[in-house]
């Protein structure tokens, strides 16, 4: 079994129950180890977190920890199957799921680039994932996401917004 982390961006920060819903359906594709608090984007820095952010200037956001048996190429391609049936019916949001890391695996293709380049730049990802996998060593920069998290200055416009045993009540 490897170790993924995975990123899921729900655009309707009212909405819980599409996060609880593809906690589920994760379940289907892997071996879910762990689920970060979900965290609400208030404000994006950049044109790249603009499209993530709803009308009203919000996202939700968390990770999960998978372990998954199989390469790195198949998991993505079961995430982005899911992130497009999850899509369907939702009015008015839209949900992104990204494969964060896989690993230590390094890859630079046009359908998928690991560590993604975003891991260690942006909070949305970053803090979420270095609360269920502080150790994990950046095989670029060779850093922990805690250290990366502790010297990333600019974090402002991601915010507690709840457990993750809130979506597990849900289901």
């Amino acid at each position: 079994m490897k170790t993924a982390i995975v990123s899921v961006l729900h655009t309707n920060a009212k909405d819980l129950k599409a996060l609880s819903d593809m906690l589920l359906h994760l379940k289907d594709i892997a071996n879910i180890e762990k689920v970060s608090s979900v965290y609400e984007l208030t404000h994006a820095d950049t044109p790249e977190q603009v499209q993530h952010l709803s009308p009203i200037g919000q996202a939700l956001s968390l990770c999960f920890l998978l372990s998954f048996e199989g390469a790195s190429m198949e998991l993505n391609e079961k995430l982005k199957e899911l992130e497009k049936q999850s899509n369907q019916g939702l009015d008015g949001s839209s949900i992104y799921v990204q494969l964060l890391a896989f690993e230590n695996e390094i890859s630079m293709l046009p359908s998928l680039s690991l560590p993604d380049p975003s891991l260690h730049t942006d909070g949305k990802y970053l803090k979420p994932a270095s609360e269920i996998y502080p150790n994990y060593l950046h095989p670029v920069l060779d850093q922990t996401l805690s250290e990366i998290l502790y010297k990333l200055e600019n974090i402002d416009g991601v915010q507690f917004y709840a457990r993750s045993k809130s979506l597990e009540e849900l289901s």
